[in-house]
């Protein structure tokens, strides 16, 4: 569709809404801008030179595709900025989380105690197979597995950014307790 290398395109940084993003001025956006995407909740120190996005709630690196395009960066802010706006009421959240994926992330990063907790991964498939966000696969448990300072074994690792609003919903909590 594109033809040339999607690498040798020339990186534009641009903001949305008033948030920072960066994308490659990319003529052609794939067929379905909807998904295929994992996506690392990342702080900014840490955002890789490719694609990425930031939110109220936190900066988004683009881990697949690497080459995103500006539509596809403002369609991920669209869809974040509506899963943030609706965080308060569970039963409109649930409608953009697989929240099962939530609760198993959650419980795993519990488990080990991991305090490495500001980096995130995320997949949003197609609209056309399946719309919601997924929490998930876990990484970077060297920390909790031994690695620098010991952590305590008490306390709740993972109460930031989407799971910490997810954790003030008796339905999350109850989902966690059951699971």
């Amino acid at each position: 569709v594109n033809y040339k290398p999607l690498s040798s395109y020339k990186k534009e940084e641009f903001e949305i809404d008033g948030h920072q993003a960066r994308a490659y001025d990319i003529p052609n956006n794939p067929s379905d801008i909807t998904g295929g995407y994992i996506i690392k909740n990342e702080m900014i120190s840490r955002i890789s030179e490719d694609s990425y996005f930031s939110t109220s709630m936190g900066c988004f690196d683009c881990e697949s595709p690497k080459f995103m395009t500006r539509d596809c960066a403002e369609y991920l802010y669209d869809y974040f900025d509506n899963i943030y706006a609706c965080l308060d009421d569970f039963n409109e959240v649930s409608k953009y989380l697989d929240i099962n994926s939530f609760v198993k992330r959650y419980l795993i990063q519990e488990c080990f105690a991991n305090c490495e907790g500001s980096s995130y991964y995320y997949i949003k498939n197609s609209d056309s197979i399946d719309d919601k966000l997924y929490a998930g696969p876990v990484w970077d448990f060297d920390n909790s597995l031994g690695r620098g300072d010991a952590t305590s074994p008490t306390g709740i690792y993972s109460g930031e950014g989407i799971f910490g609003c997810l954790l003030q919903h008796k339905e999350f909590s109850e989902l966690v307790r059951h699971t």
